[in-house]
């Protein structure tokens, strides 16, 4: 009874320690919006002189799509370069990188043509770059994901006032309704809770090396290592706890990742979580009693432990079943009171997350997550589990299957009339803005377009801007036009082969005088020069006049 009563004072105290700190991540979460207003508007009368550095492996059509994005930054052209870092590609990347152009390539060739990963790469470029380049900061990128024209303006405006800023990945809104409803509701309450409450709270972040910018006297001081078996980004994140260095979560700065979600993908992820928090605590233990370490350091390894909701309701009940067990060494309230604030908490963290009723229904299914998820590792790990005999046969398959058909049903459901976070800004003729989706299936493409809560859908096309025209077509028998680059006089489409591409020619800089040759445009782009599609007709003859004047018939 003594050991039952002083495991029951321990777990006690700890559950009221994590008591306090969820209360006070969830108030410093809810000053977020009041620090952001300082940077979403910034007056930057100073630009720095950003590297921007993308990691690609095989990664061919991504990287020249990204590659396509980062020069057309609404940043001066002057202040930034793009370094690209080949992993061991066997893809034709660099031949068509080259030809492109506006990018530095650097390529990595390893005897067994196998990649060292992104962390090894960066580090290995990192060593290289340092010692002939001088820039104000670094940016981070990876080739499989897109990015907004305005990302390095962001970056500028907070980097000038932190040293590590960690941007906001935003899942695709492609897959399994059930999983990828789990993977936002995840990703919402990591990104508004966790993470800016511990921007707010000025503790340590894990990095994240898919959307990063660091300034290079910080990269001077810790460099960049890799150590076996041990996950890079919680490693540095480690080290520039002990280094006392601030680290800033801002949601502006954001990519859209190209990856599908899928169950086996969440089952990855969650298992390579749990592994690799594990890990890094064990790696930090040593320094953790020294005092020399900073009080940050002590509370990040610490932190990579904390308890998930599973857990906390797991330790809750035993500690409530002690209260009920004779000679209990504190009063039966405590138990009761505990678990009282931290439903009271929790609803403190739905209406700072502003997370949704439908999305409070699949809390359930997050907490069937955190228990199927990582035994689901046996889809990615399969040798390990086949060790246990007890996991042997277990059928992990008809477990991930099982709810999959019910409720996705019902998020599909719930989840009809929600805008995509992945879609595009684009404005009508009356200046309403809408949401347009773009959704490749199959070889097929469809759009959605978003307004009010309603959308309005296109039929499959084999074309982008079959899907795109489709929906003009409609509006336009609404009495509404679409203001985007493919229903501008200026716009002509590429008709180099390819059976769907998203781009086209703008000719607005010609017909001006601003420019000899036209400019690459995305159909959903916008500007300020668009004019009606039916002058289309009339800008060819312009063309034509100005190509007769130059003496030459170039197309």
């Amino acid at each position: 009874m003594f050991l039952v009563n002083i495991i029951a004072v321990v777990l006690a105290l700890f559950l009221a320690y994590y008591l306090l700190y969820c209360i006070y991540i969830v108030y410093c979460a809810s000053k977020y919006n009041l620090w952001k207003i300082k940077y979403k508007y910034p007056s930057v009368n100073y630009y720095q002189n950003l590297n921007v550095t993308v990691y690609s492996h095989n990664n061919g059509n991504d990287v020249v799509e990204l590659l396509e994005q980062l020069k057309r930054q609404d940043y001066p052209q002057d202040k930034y370069k793009i370094n690209i870092i080949l992993d061991n590609c066997t893809d034709g990347s660099a031949k068509l990188l080259e030809i492109i152009g506006g990018a530095r390539l650097w390529r990595i060739n390893s005897e067994d043509c196998e990649p060292i990963g992104q962390n090894a790469a960066i580090e290995w470029y990192v060593d290289r770059v340092l010692a002939t380049d001088y820039t104000n900061g670094f940016v981070f990128l990876n080739a499989e994901n897109k990015v907004d024209i305005n990302l390095l303006d962001k970056v500028n405006a907070v980097l000038k006032d932190y040293s590590v800023v960690i941007g906001h990945r935003v899942p695709k809104e492609e897959g399994n309704r059930l999983t990828l409803a789990m993977r936002k509701l995840l990703d919402k309450i990591h990104s508004e809770i966790v993470m800016k409450g511990r921007s707010m709270a000025e503790l340590q972040l894990t990095i994240d090396t898919s959307v990063m910018a660091i300034r290079q006297e910080t990269l001077e001081k810790i460099r960049f290592i890799t150590v076996e078996n041990q996950s890079f980004e919680y490693l540095y994140s480690m080290l520039l706890a002990k280094s006392d260095i601030s680290t800033i979560f801002y949601d502006e700065v954001k990519v859209y990742d190209k990856n599908k979600t899928t169950l086996s993908g969440l089952f990855k992820k969650y298992y390579n979580i749990v592994k690799y928090n594990c890990k890094s605590f064990v790696q930090g233990m040593k320094y953790i009693c020294r005092s020399a370490s900073s009080v940050k350091f002590k509370e990040y390894a610490f932190s990579l432990v904390y308890p998930n909701d599973l857990m906390l309701i797991v330790l809750l009940g035993i500690l409530v079943y002690c209260s009920g067990i004779p000679d209990f060494a504190m009063s039966y309230k405590i138990p009761y009171f505990l678990t009282i604030a931290f439903v009271l908490t929790a609803v403190y963290l739905i209406l700072v997350a502003r997370v949704k009723f439908k999305e409070i229904l699949l809390y359930p299914l997050q907490l069937f997550g955190e228990l199927i998820l990582p035994l689901g590792a046996k889809v990615q790990f399969k040798p390990l589990f086949d060790k246990v005999p007890a996991l042997r046969d277990i059928n992990f398959e008809m477990i991930k299957k099982m709810p999959v058909k019910i409720v996705s049903r019902i998020s599909g459901f719930m989840n009809r009339n929600k805008e995509p976070e992945d879609a595009y800004d684009v404005y009508l003729t009356n200046g309403s803005r809408c949401k347009l989706q773009i959704i490749e299936e199959d070889g097929l493409v469809r759009a959605v377009l978003w307004f009010n809560k309603k959308r309005m859908t296109s039929l499959n096309h084999i074309k982008t801007s079959g899907a795109i025209e489709e929906l003009s077509d409609k509006l336009l028998s609404r009495g509404f036009a679409l203001k985007i680059c493919q229903n501008c006089g200026y716009f002509e489409e590429k008709k180099d082969g390819r059976y769907n591409s998203n781009e086209g020619k703008c000719f607005c800089g010609v017909i001006k005088d601003e420019t000899r040759s036209p400019y690459s445009v995305y159909l959903w782009s916008q500007c300020s020069n668009i004019i009606p599609s039916h002058a289309r007709e009339y800008i060819q003859k312009q063309l034509e006049n100005i190509r007769r004047e130059n003496g030459n018939e170039d197309k």
